[in-house]
């Protein structure tokens, strides 16, 4: 079996536990979302009210509702969950400056040590730090990218699992 590449925001997750799943609350919330439009537009549309303020209100309401259904039915259908626990992926990211770019590099390779961690969390920086954090904090992905061309470029990415993953997610939380 061979294992996906999920893009998650800026980060591209290559692990055999990630797997993408249908979110359903999502899905359920864009349903009832539409049929409330579709309801306030009819009431608007059928019902004769005196007033004309409250027929625009429903109707700008019922519009921008279905609008907004239909971007979440589009965009958010689906969710990357860490298998073996089936928790959610959150994303975090954090910025770190380029003269610690060496201690970073070390940190993420000596599988994020919290003993290794000598560099200061920034605001902003030309290096940035994307986490994928599962909802539990059994699993991590840590990507660092460095700012190039006017983006960052992503060039190194590690993954750490177990009891070590609530240490390193304080980082970004």
């Amino acid at each position: 079996m061979s294992t996906q590449i999920y893009q998650f925001s800026s980060m591209r997750i290559q692990h055999n536990d990630i797997v993408k799943i249908t979110d359903i609350k999502n899905i359920t919330l864009s349903i009832l979302g539409f049929l409330l439009s579709i309801a306030m537009i009819g009431v608007a549309s059928v019902a004769s009210i005196e007033n004309d303020s409250v027929n625009m209100a429903l109707l700008t309401v019922g519009g921008i509702l279905f609008v907004f259904s239909f971007y979440l039915i589009l965009n958010n259908r689906k969710k990357l969950v860490y298998r073996p626990t089936k928790s959610d992926l959150r994303h975090y990211i954090c910025y770190v400056d380029s003269l610690s770019r060496m201690d970073v590099e070390k940190w993420i390779d000596g599988e994020m040590a919290a003993s290794l961690m000598t560099f200061d969390v920034k605001s902003n920086g030309t290096l940035r730090l994307d986490a994928a954090v599962s909802a539990d904090k059994k699993f991590i992905a840590v990507q660092l990218s460095e700012y190039e061309a006017l983006r960052y470029e992503p060039y190194k990415i590690a993954y750490i699992t177990g009891e070590n993953v609530a240490t390193v997610a304080s980082i970004f939380s």
